[in-house]
């Protein structure tokens, strides 16, 4: 206009896209900014080991034994034990050793059958078996291993079938099962008393007569 003044233009409809950018508000303005965590770090046990070539040390390796014996509580146990063990054999001197003592010993000759052994039987078993076994002249009744020693010395011999018992009192009973002669197996080397089992007795315990009576 002639004024000198001019009006700033008016667009009708959509404003060119040049203007349309100016009243955007940029992306980076609109959005929060969110600060990231950082990620874990995940520990791996067996990929830190293969990758250094070390393994865990072991519960029965000498360096963890060694701690392991050397805490004061288990110092502590061991001084006991080994203290204990010291004053025991320590007084076990001290005690008489009553096994030894005549009152607490019997003759191994004066050991009891129980029931009586049967005729055919002989008389001198208890001395056979002695012999055969070669068991002490004297036994003590405080030997722990006595009722064993008796009960397999007896078992041993060919008269006996079975050691029913044992029993320590003021002596040593035995109850045992004989064998029973059933016949004489007559061979070129003379005849061979058997019981119903087949087992041979001791020919030399029958004599001529007692042959006869078998079949």
């Amino acid at each position: 206009s002639k004024t000198g003044y001019s009006l700033p233009p008016i667009y009708c409809g959509s404003q060119p896209d040049d203007l349309s950018k100016v009243h955007d508000k940029p992306e980076h303005m609109s959005r929060k900014t969110r600060k990231k965590r950082p990620a874990k770090k995940k520990v791996e046990v067996v990929e830190e080991e293969e990758e250094t070539g070390e393994e865990s040390p072991s519960l029965f390796s000498p360096s963890t034994l060694i701690r392991l014996l050397f805490r004061p509580k288990v110092l502590l146990v061991l001084a006991v034990t080994v203290t204990g063990l010291f004053f025991f054999q320590k007084v076990k001197q001290q005690i008489p050793d009553l096994s030894q003592r005549e009152e607490y010993q019997i003759e191994t000759k004066e050991l009891s059958l129980q029931p009586a052994p049967p005729h055919y039987v002989p008389i001198d078993i208890v001395d056979q078996v002695i012999k055969r076994s070669k068991l002490p002249a004297r036994v003590s009744l405080l030997d722990q291993g006595l009722v064993l020693k008796i009960a397999d010395a007896f078992q041993k011999h060919p008269w006996v079938e079975k050691v029913i018992s044992v029993r320590k009192t003021n002596t040593v009973e035995v109850e045992i099962l004989f064998r029973k002669p059933a016949a004489m197996v007559e061979l070129k080397q003379g005849l061979f008393p058997v019981d119903n089992a087949g087992v041979l007795l001791p020919p030399e315990d029958f004599s001529v007569s007692d042959a006869r009576r078998f079949p």
